[in-house]
């Protein structure tokens, strides 16, 4: 996970095993080195308590806020936890009223802010059934305050959520089952209650579509991206589509020069352009592939990116965040044998 402080620091966030279990690790970069804000951050004690899925921000106040799932060790059990960095030291947000058990969890968080300094938390809640649940935390309360999320009744078993807000409105983009178009489809909604427009997604007699990201321009208007599996080939394509104010525009598909795309992250800078950044492969090598739409069309913005050219590495997990200089910075796993690596790199234009 990557953000930009208010001086375009990259401060990163990422899961790491310490041999028992996996806690929670934040780094910021003070322009020669990468600094570690405090230590592993973990909710419970204990072996398989793995602190996973971090949600990281930055609030109006330039507080860094970060939120994650952890195991709670029995059964299938999640639980969330937040912490925000007081300059010194981590301090512990309020526990969350809702608590994983053996055949329950909670999890994959994502965490905004509005000018105002209050909170808001979208997490994926199974028992049985997934639904979304969300809480907020007004600014110098003492508790989360859980909110009713009045989706369209005929959007069911939802998956995971992501989350972004301008000044005081908050919008919400995520999958769910939708029963007259027998597939997962994207929804999204505006202040937890009023459905932006219809579902989003390209095919949906011949595909699925999950993983979705939103980001909103500075003049308010949203941005989301997807990804869509093709029932008959199982091919993953990345897909986006903006508000016009009345409905969603017509899809596009980013993915054009990669195969099995996955793993989306949505950015606009504050000229308004979107880019997109996944993880998709070409040339046998999954590579991070970034493009923006400065007008109509969709260009790419240099080759696709990996450290090492060697064919047993993988690029996965991008995370994009766009400067105050309209730059665009990215985050990422790399995989090889020997390991995993977060590499952070800074497009010079």
């Amino acid at each position: 996970m990557l953000k930009l402080d208010a001086d375009d620091r990259p401060v990163v966030a990422w899961s790491e095993f310490d041999g028992s279990s996996k806690n929670i690790h934040v780094a910021r970069w003070n322009g020669s080195n990468w600094v570690h804000l405090g230590g592993g951050l973990s909710g419970l004690a204990g072996a398989a308590t793995h602190a996973e899925s971090p949600a990281l921000h930055i609030d109006a106040s330039g507080r860094i806020l970060v939120v994650w799932d952890e195991a709670t060790g029995v059964g299938i059990g999640k639980n969330l936890y937040a912490r925000r960095w007081n300059s010194t030291s981590w301090e512990d947000l309020p526990a969350f009223p809702i608590t994983g058990s053996v055949e329950t969890f909670i999890g994959e968080p994502c965490l905004t802010t509005t000018n105002t300094g209050t909170v808001y938390v979208y997490a994926t809640h199974v028992s049985g059934v997934g639904r979304l649940v969300a809480f907020e935390l007004q600014t110098g309360a003492t508790n989360w305050t859980p909110i009713n999320v009045h989706r369209p009744p005929d959007y069911d078993t939802t998956g995971s959520a992501t989350i972004s807000a301008q000044g005081t409105n908050v919008f919400v983009a995520y999958d769910a089952y939708h029963g007259p178009d027998e597939t997962r489809v994207i929804g999204a909604l505006l202040n937890h209650s009023t459905a932006l427009g219809s579902s989003l997604i390209t095919l949906p007699q011949s595909a699925v579509a999950t993983s979705p990201g939103i980001a909103v321009s500075t003049g308010g208007i949203p941005f989301v991206t997807w990804e869509e599996v093709r029932q008959s080939s199982a091919e993953r394509t990345i897909h986006f589509s903006n508000w016009t104010g009345s409905a969603w525009a017509e899809p596009a598909r980013i993915s054009h020069l990669s195969t099995d795309n996955i793993d989306a992250s949505l950015a606009i800078g504050e000229n308004d352009i979107p880019m997109v950044a996944w993880s998709g492969v070409t040339n046998a090598q999954r590579s991070i592939h970034v493009s923006r739409r400065p007008t109509s069309t969709w260009e790419p913005i240099g080759p696709p990116l990996i450290s090492s050219s060697s064919g047993d590495m993988e690029a996965f997990h991008p995370a994009l965040e766009i400067d105050r200089e309209n730059r665009p910075w990215l985050a990422w796993h790399e995989a090889g044998p020997s390991g995993s690596d977060i590499h952070v790199y800074r497009h010079n234009k």
